[in-house]
């Protein structure tokens, strides 16, 4: 895997983004220091983090202005590029040609983690961006639709990638597995 992941959003990152939900034309650095009361540290790391997410992105406002916007497009696709990010193929390849099973299985794992955190990461996002709890609960249709497709493709590529080199992969599932 690429990158640690953390399985959650911290309070502060869930605030940010809730704040800049509501000001879809950006905020700027000192807007947000304002409205969210932050620390200039926790403010930063916050960003930071959101920004290595892809939930919010730099842009000029039309005021000349850079600020600070949530990109948080609602579709499959960014949920998908959202795990992608941290899977790394190349190393599940070399990991089929050394038919390394407890390897390839911790890797399963890392993959149905990173579903794991996108899938709260979404419910989050929908439970602050809503007002009332029938308004969440109708915005969970599209959070089963959009981790059902982007693991559907995951899985699909995965799959594929093993199979690149069937013997292998073949001759790798068939070993004993010595996971503790």
């Amino acid at each position: 895997m690429n990158q640690e992941i953390r399985n959650y959003l911290r309070e502060s990152e869930l605030r940010i983004l809730g704040i800049l939900n509501k000001y879809r034309r950006g905020l700027t650095w000192s807007e947000l220091l304002r409205k969210t009361g932050y620390s200039k540290s926790t403010l930063s790391s916050a960003l930071n983090y959101l920004k290595k997410m892809k939930l919010i992105s730099k842009a000029i406002r039309e005021d000349d202005k850079m600020v600070y916007r949530a990109d948080i497009s609602r579709s499959a696709v960014d949920t998908l590029y959202m795990i992608e990010e941290y899977i790394d193929y190349n190393t599940i390849k070399e990991i089929v040609k050394e038919t390394n099973k407890d390897a390839l299985f911790k890797v399963i794992l890392d993959i149905f983690e990173l579903v794991a955190a996108a899938f709260f990461t979404e419910l989050e996002i929908e439970a602050m961006s809503s007002t009332t709890a029938s308004e969440f609960k109708n915005r969970t249709r599209n959070v089963y639709r959009r981790i059902t497709e982007a693991s559907s493709k995951i899985l699909d590529k995965f799959l594929k990638t093993i199979t690149e080199t069937p013997n292998n992969s073949f001759n790798t599932l068939k070993k004993k597995i010595s996971i503790e």
